[in-house]
């Protein structure tokens, strides 16, 4: 049985979407059945992101993030490797420091009160809410 963020109970088959937050939908596809573990998971995110900059402290090299990059991707087009897993937000593996700048949080592994933080995010999916974030690499 699945629950949306309301505690109501969802279908039992087919597919259906839970809101995170504004710039993410995920949709589930439950497998048909009453206890039966899902089948899928798509997060989509809004179209509307801007390109900016993170900057790798301890180099001093910026790099600039595409609007239609993740962060990680561009880190890794540059030479900066970053350990992945999910690519999705969910896991927490690419969870990375931020000295400055303040992150757009996109997973689903932060809780409320680091997101609130700002000193760390994930690369795989969150972006950059100011022009450009320094990060603790």
């Amino acid at each position: 049985m699945f629950c949306d963020l309301n505690n109501r109970i969802l279908p039992a088959q087919g597919h259906f979407s839970l809101l995170r937050h504004t710039s993410l939908k995920i949709t589930v596809n439950s497998g048909g059945r009453l206890g039966r573990p899902f089948t899928g998971l798509e997060i989509n995110r809004d179209a509307d992101d801007a390109a900016f900059e993170v900057q790798v402290a301890s180099s001093g090299v910026v790099i600039r993030v595409a609007a239609d990059q993740t962060v990680a991707a561009a880190l890794a087009a540059s030479g900066v490797n970053l350990p992945l897993s999910c690519e999705q937000g969910v896991c927490g593996t690419c969870l990375t420091g931020v000295l400055d700048g303040t992150p757009d949080h996109r997973d689903l592994y932060l809780t409320d009160d680091e997101r609130a933080r700002g000193d760390q995010f994930t690369p795989c999916c969150s972006r950059a809410k100011s022009p450009r974030l320094v990060l603790d690499l």
